[in-house]
Formats: structure tokens, C-alpha cells, sequence
């Protein structure tokens, strides 16, 4: 019992503040609901353990039986977690594709402000064009430089906004790489079904029927014999398929030696019939 308010208790502190589709929020709970399941298996093993032990206890039996119906829901909550990562990454890339495209338009209008510094013969006349590129206002401090020394401060400026959009981009592409994102999600998923399988092993959904992994793996190899009949039906069905193709090539065969011999015997008639009329020529001419 104190194992299992101690892992609700880690779940809840790492979940506090909410936020629902959060990658790193998700991650976070993730990390906890994996790294501390030790505590409510340990706390399922000794129940099951002690029940077996201590049949007739009633309430070691009650909680047994308590602690075995949460167990379902830790199964489903974890197979859960799968495809709630999964899609919480594609949110996060098309965060991430948004973030990038802020960072071209930034990278832009810093081009812009460039060319515009670059471009201007006089302060005034940078002040104007930066105005109507909607860039801060000069302070008038710098207004009353001359205009060599207003670009050198200017570039440095830009140089320095510059130079974090760079880092940005490259934080942000670190960070949406496969090579560092691909390996965490497979660790996850992996952690996520050996857990439900482990809770599995000892979540009892009825009170008197049998355990779910027991149901699993008889529903399992009743999808089994399902199919070794399927192909065995089907096996039967090939053979009779030969079968009665076997059948036919002899049925053809035959029907083929048939029209042979009626016309073999046709020929031998027709010869028959030619000798015949042979022999009674002769005989008229002998006459």
C-alpha cells in the first residue's frame, strides 16, 4: 500500500502544473510513471505472494483483488502513452516548422534593415528608410553621430540579432533531429510494453475470472487455431482444386486418344473401303 502512494504521489508532483499535448510535460510524466513502476509491481508481487500464502486473510485477499483491478488500468494507461507520443512529436514538428519559418522572416527583415543601413547617404535618410521598414526608432543620441560611426554600431547590432538567430536555428534543429529524438521515443515505447506486459502479468479485470495476460494469450491462441484452420482449409481447398484439375487433363487426355482412335479407324475404313473397290475393278477387267 505505501508503495503504491508513493509512485501516485511521484505521478502527481511531476504532472503539477498541467499541460495537456506539452512534449517536455509529457516526457517529464513519462519518465516518472517508468522510472518508478518498480514500486507498484513490488507492491503487486508481495500482495500476490501473500495471498498465496495467506489464503484465508480477507483482507489481504480484498486488496489483492484491488490492487490487481488498477493493474488493468495501468496496462491500457501505458499502451496509451504510445500513440499519445507519437502524436505529441508531429505537434511538436509542426511547432517546430512554425518556429523555423519566424526565424526566416526574422532573418529577412534583418536583411532588409541591412540593406537599407547600407543604402543611406545621410542619418536622416537611414532614419527614414528604417522607419518605413517599421524598425526601431534611432535614439537621438545616435542621431547625432555622423553617419560612418551610426553604421559601425548598427552592423555590430545586426551582427549580434544575427548571430542568435543563427544559434536558434541550430538549437532548433538539434532538437528536431531524428538521431536525438528517434532514440528517446524508441526507449519510451519499448519501456511502455514491457510494463503493460508486466502489469498484465498481474491485473485481474473481474474478481473471480482469470488473469488478463492468461486472457491475452488464450485469446492469442484461439486466433491461432482460427488461422492453422484457415490454412488447412484452405490446403484442402488447393488439393481439391488439383484435384479436379488432375481430372480434367485426364477427362482431355482421353477425350483426345478418342477422336485419335476414331480416326485411325476412319483411315483404316476408308483403306478398307479403297481395297475393296481395288479387288472389284480387277475383277470386271478379268471378265
Amino acid at each position: 500500500m505505501v508503495f503504491v502512494v508513493l509512485y501516485v504521489l511521484l505521478v502527481v508532483s511531476s504532472a503539477i502544473p498541467i499541460k495537456l499535448l506539452d512534449y517536455d510535460w509529457l516526457n517529464r510524466v513519462t519518465a516518472t510513471l517508468i522510472n518508478g513502476s518498480s514500486l507498484p509491481l513490488l507492491a503487486l508481487f508481495i500482495l500476490g505472494v501473500g495471498n498465496l500464502l495467506y489464503p484465508e486473510n480477507q483482507l489481504l485477499d480484498k486488496l489483492r483483488k484491488l490492487f490487481s483491478g488498477l493493474a488493468v488500468v495501468a496496462v491500457y494507461g501505458f499502451l496509451l502513452l504510445i500513440p499519445l507520443h507519437i502524436f505529441t512529436g508531429l505537434l511538436l514538428q509542426t511547432t517546430n516548422s512554425d518556429q523555423f519559418r519566424a526565424l526566416d522572416e526574422a532573418e529577412r527583415q534583418l536583411n532588409s534593415y541591412r540593406q537599407a543601413a547600407n543604402q543611406a547617404t545621410s542619418v536622416s535618410e537611414l532614419q527614414t528608410r528604417l522607419t518605413k521598414l517599421s524598425a526601431p526608432v534611432l535614439k537621438p543620441e545616435i542621431l547625432a553621430r555622423t553617419l560612418p560611426e551610426v553604421k559601425v554600431q548598427l552592423s555590430s547590432a545586426f551582427n549580434q540579432v544575427a548571430a542568435q538567430i543563427a544559434q536558434q536555428r541550430k538549437a532548433l534543429t538539434a532538437e528536431n533531429s531524428w538521431s536525438t529524438r528517434g532514440p528517446q521515443m524508441l526507449r519510451i515505447v519499448m519501456a511502455c510494453l514491457v510494463l503493460a506486459f508486466g502489469f498484465a502479468a498481474f491485473a485481474q479485470p473481474m474478481p473471480s475470472g482469470p488473469l488478463l495476460i492468461d486472457s491475452i494469450e488464450q485469446k492469442l491462441g484461439h486466433f491461432r487455431s482460427i488461422k492453422q484452420q484457415a490454412a488447412k482449409q484452405q490446403a484442402a481447398l488447393e488439393d481439391l482444386k488439383k484435384m479436379k484439375d488432375n481430372q480434367r487433363t485426364i477427362f482431355l487426355e482421353a477425350e483426345r486418344a478418342k477422336k485419335r482412335n476414331e480416326a485411325e479407324m476412319r483411315k483404316q475404313r476408308e483403306r478398307m473401303k479403297r481395297q475393296a473397290d481395288q479387288r472389284n475393278k480387277r475383277k470386271l477387267w478379268g471378265r
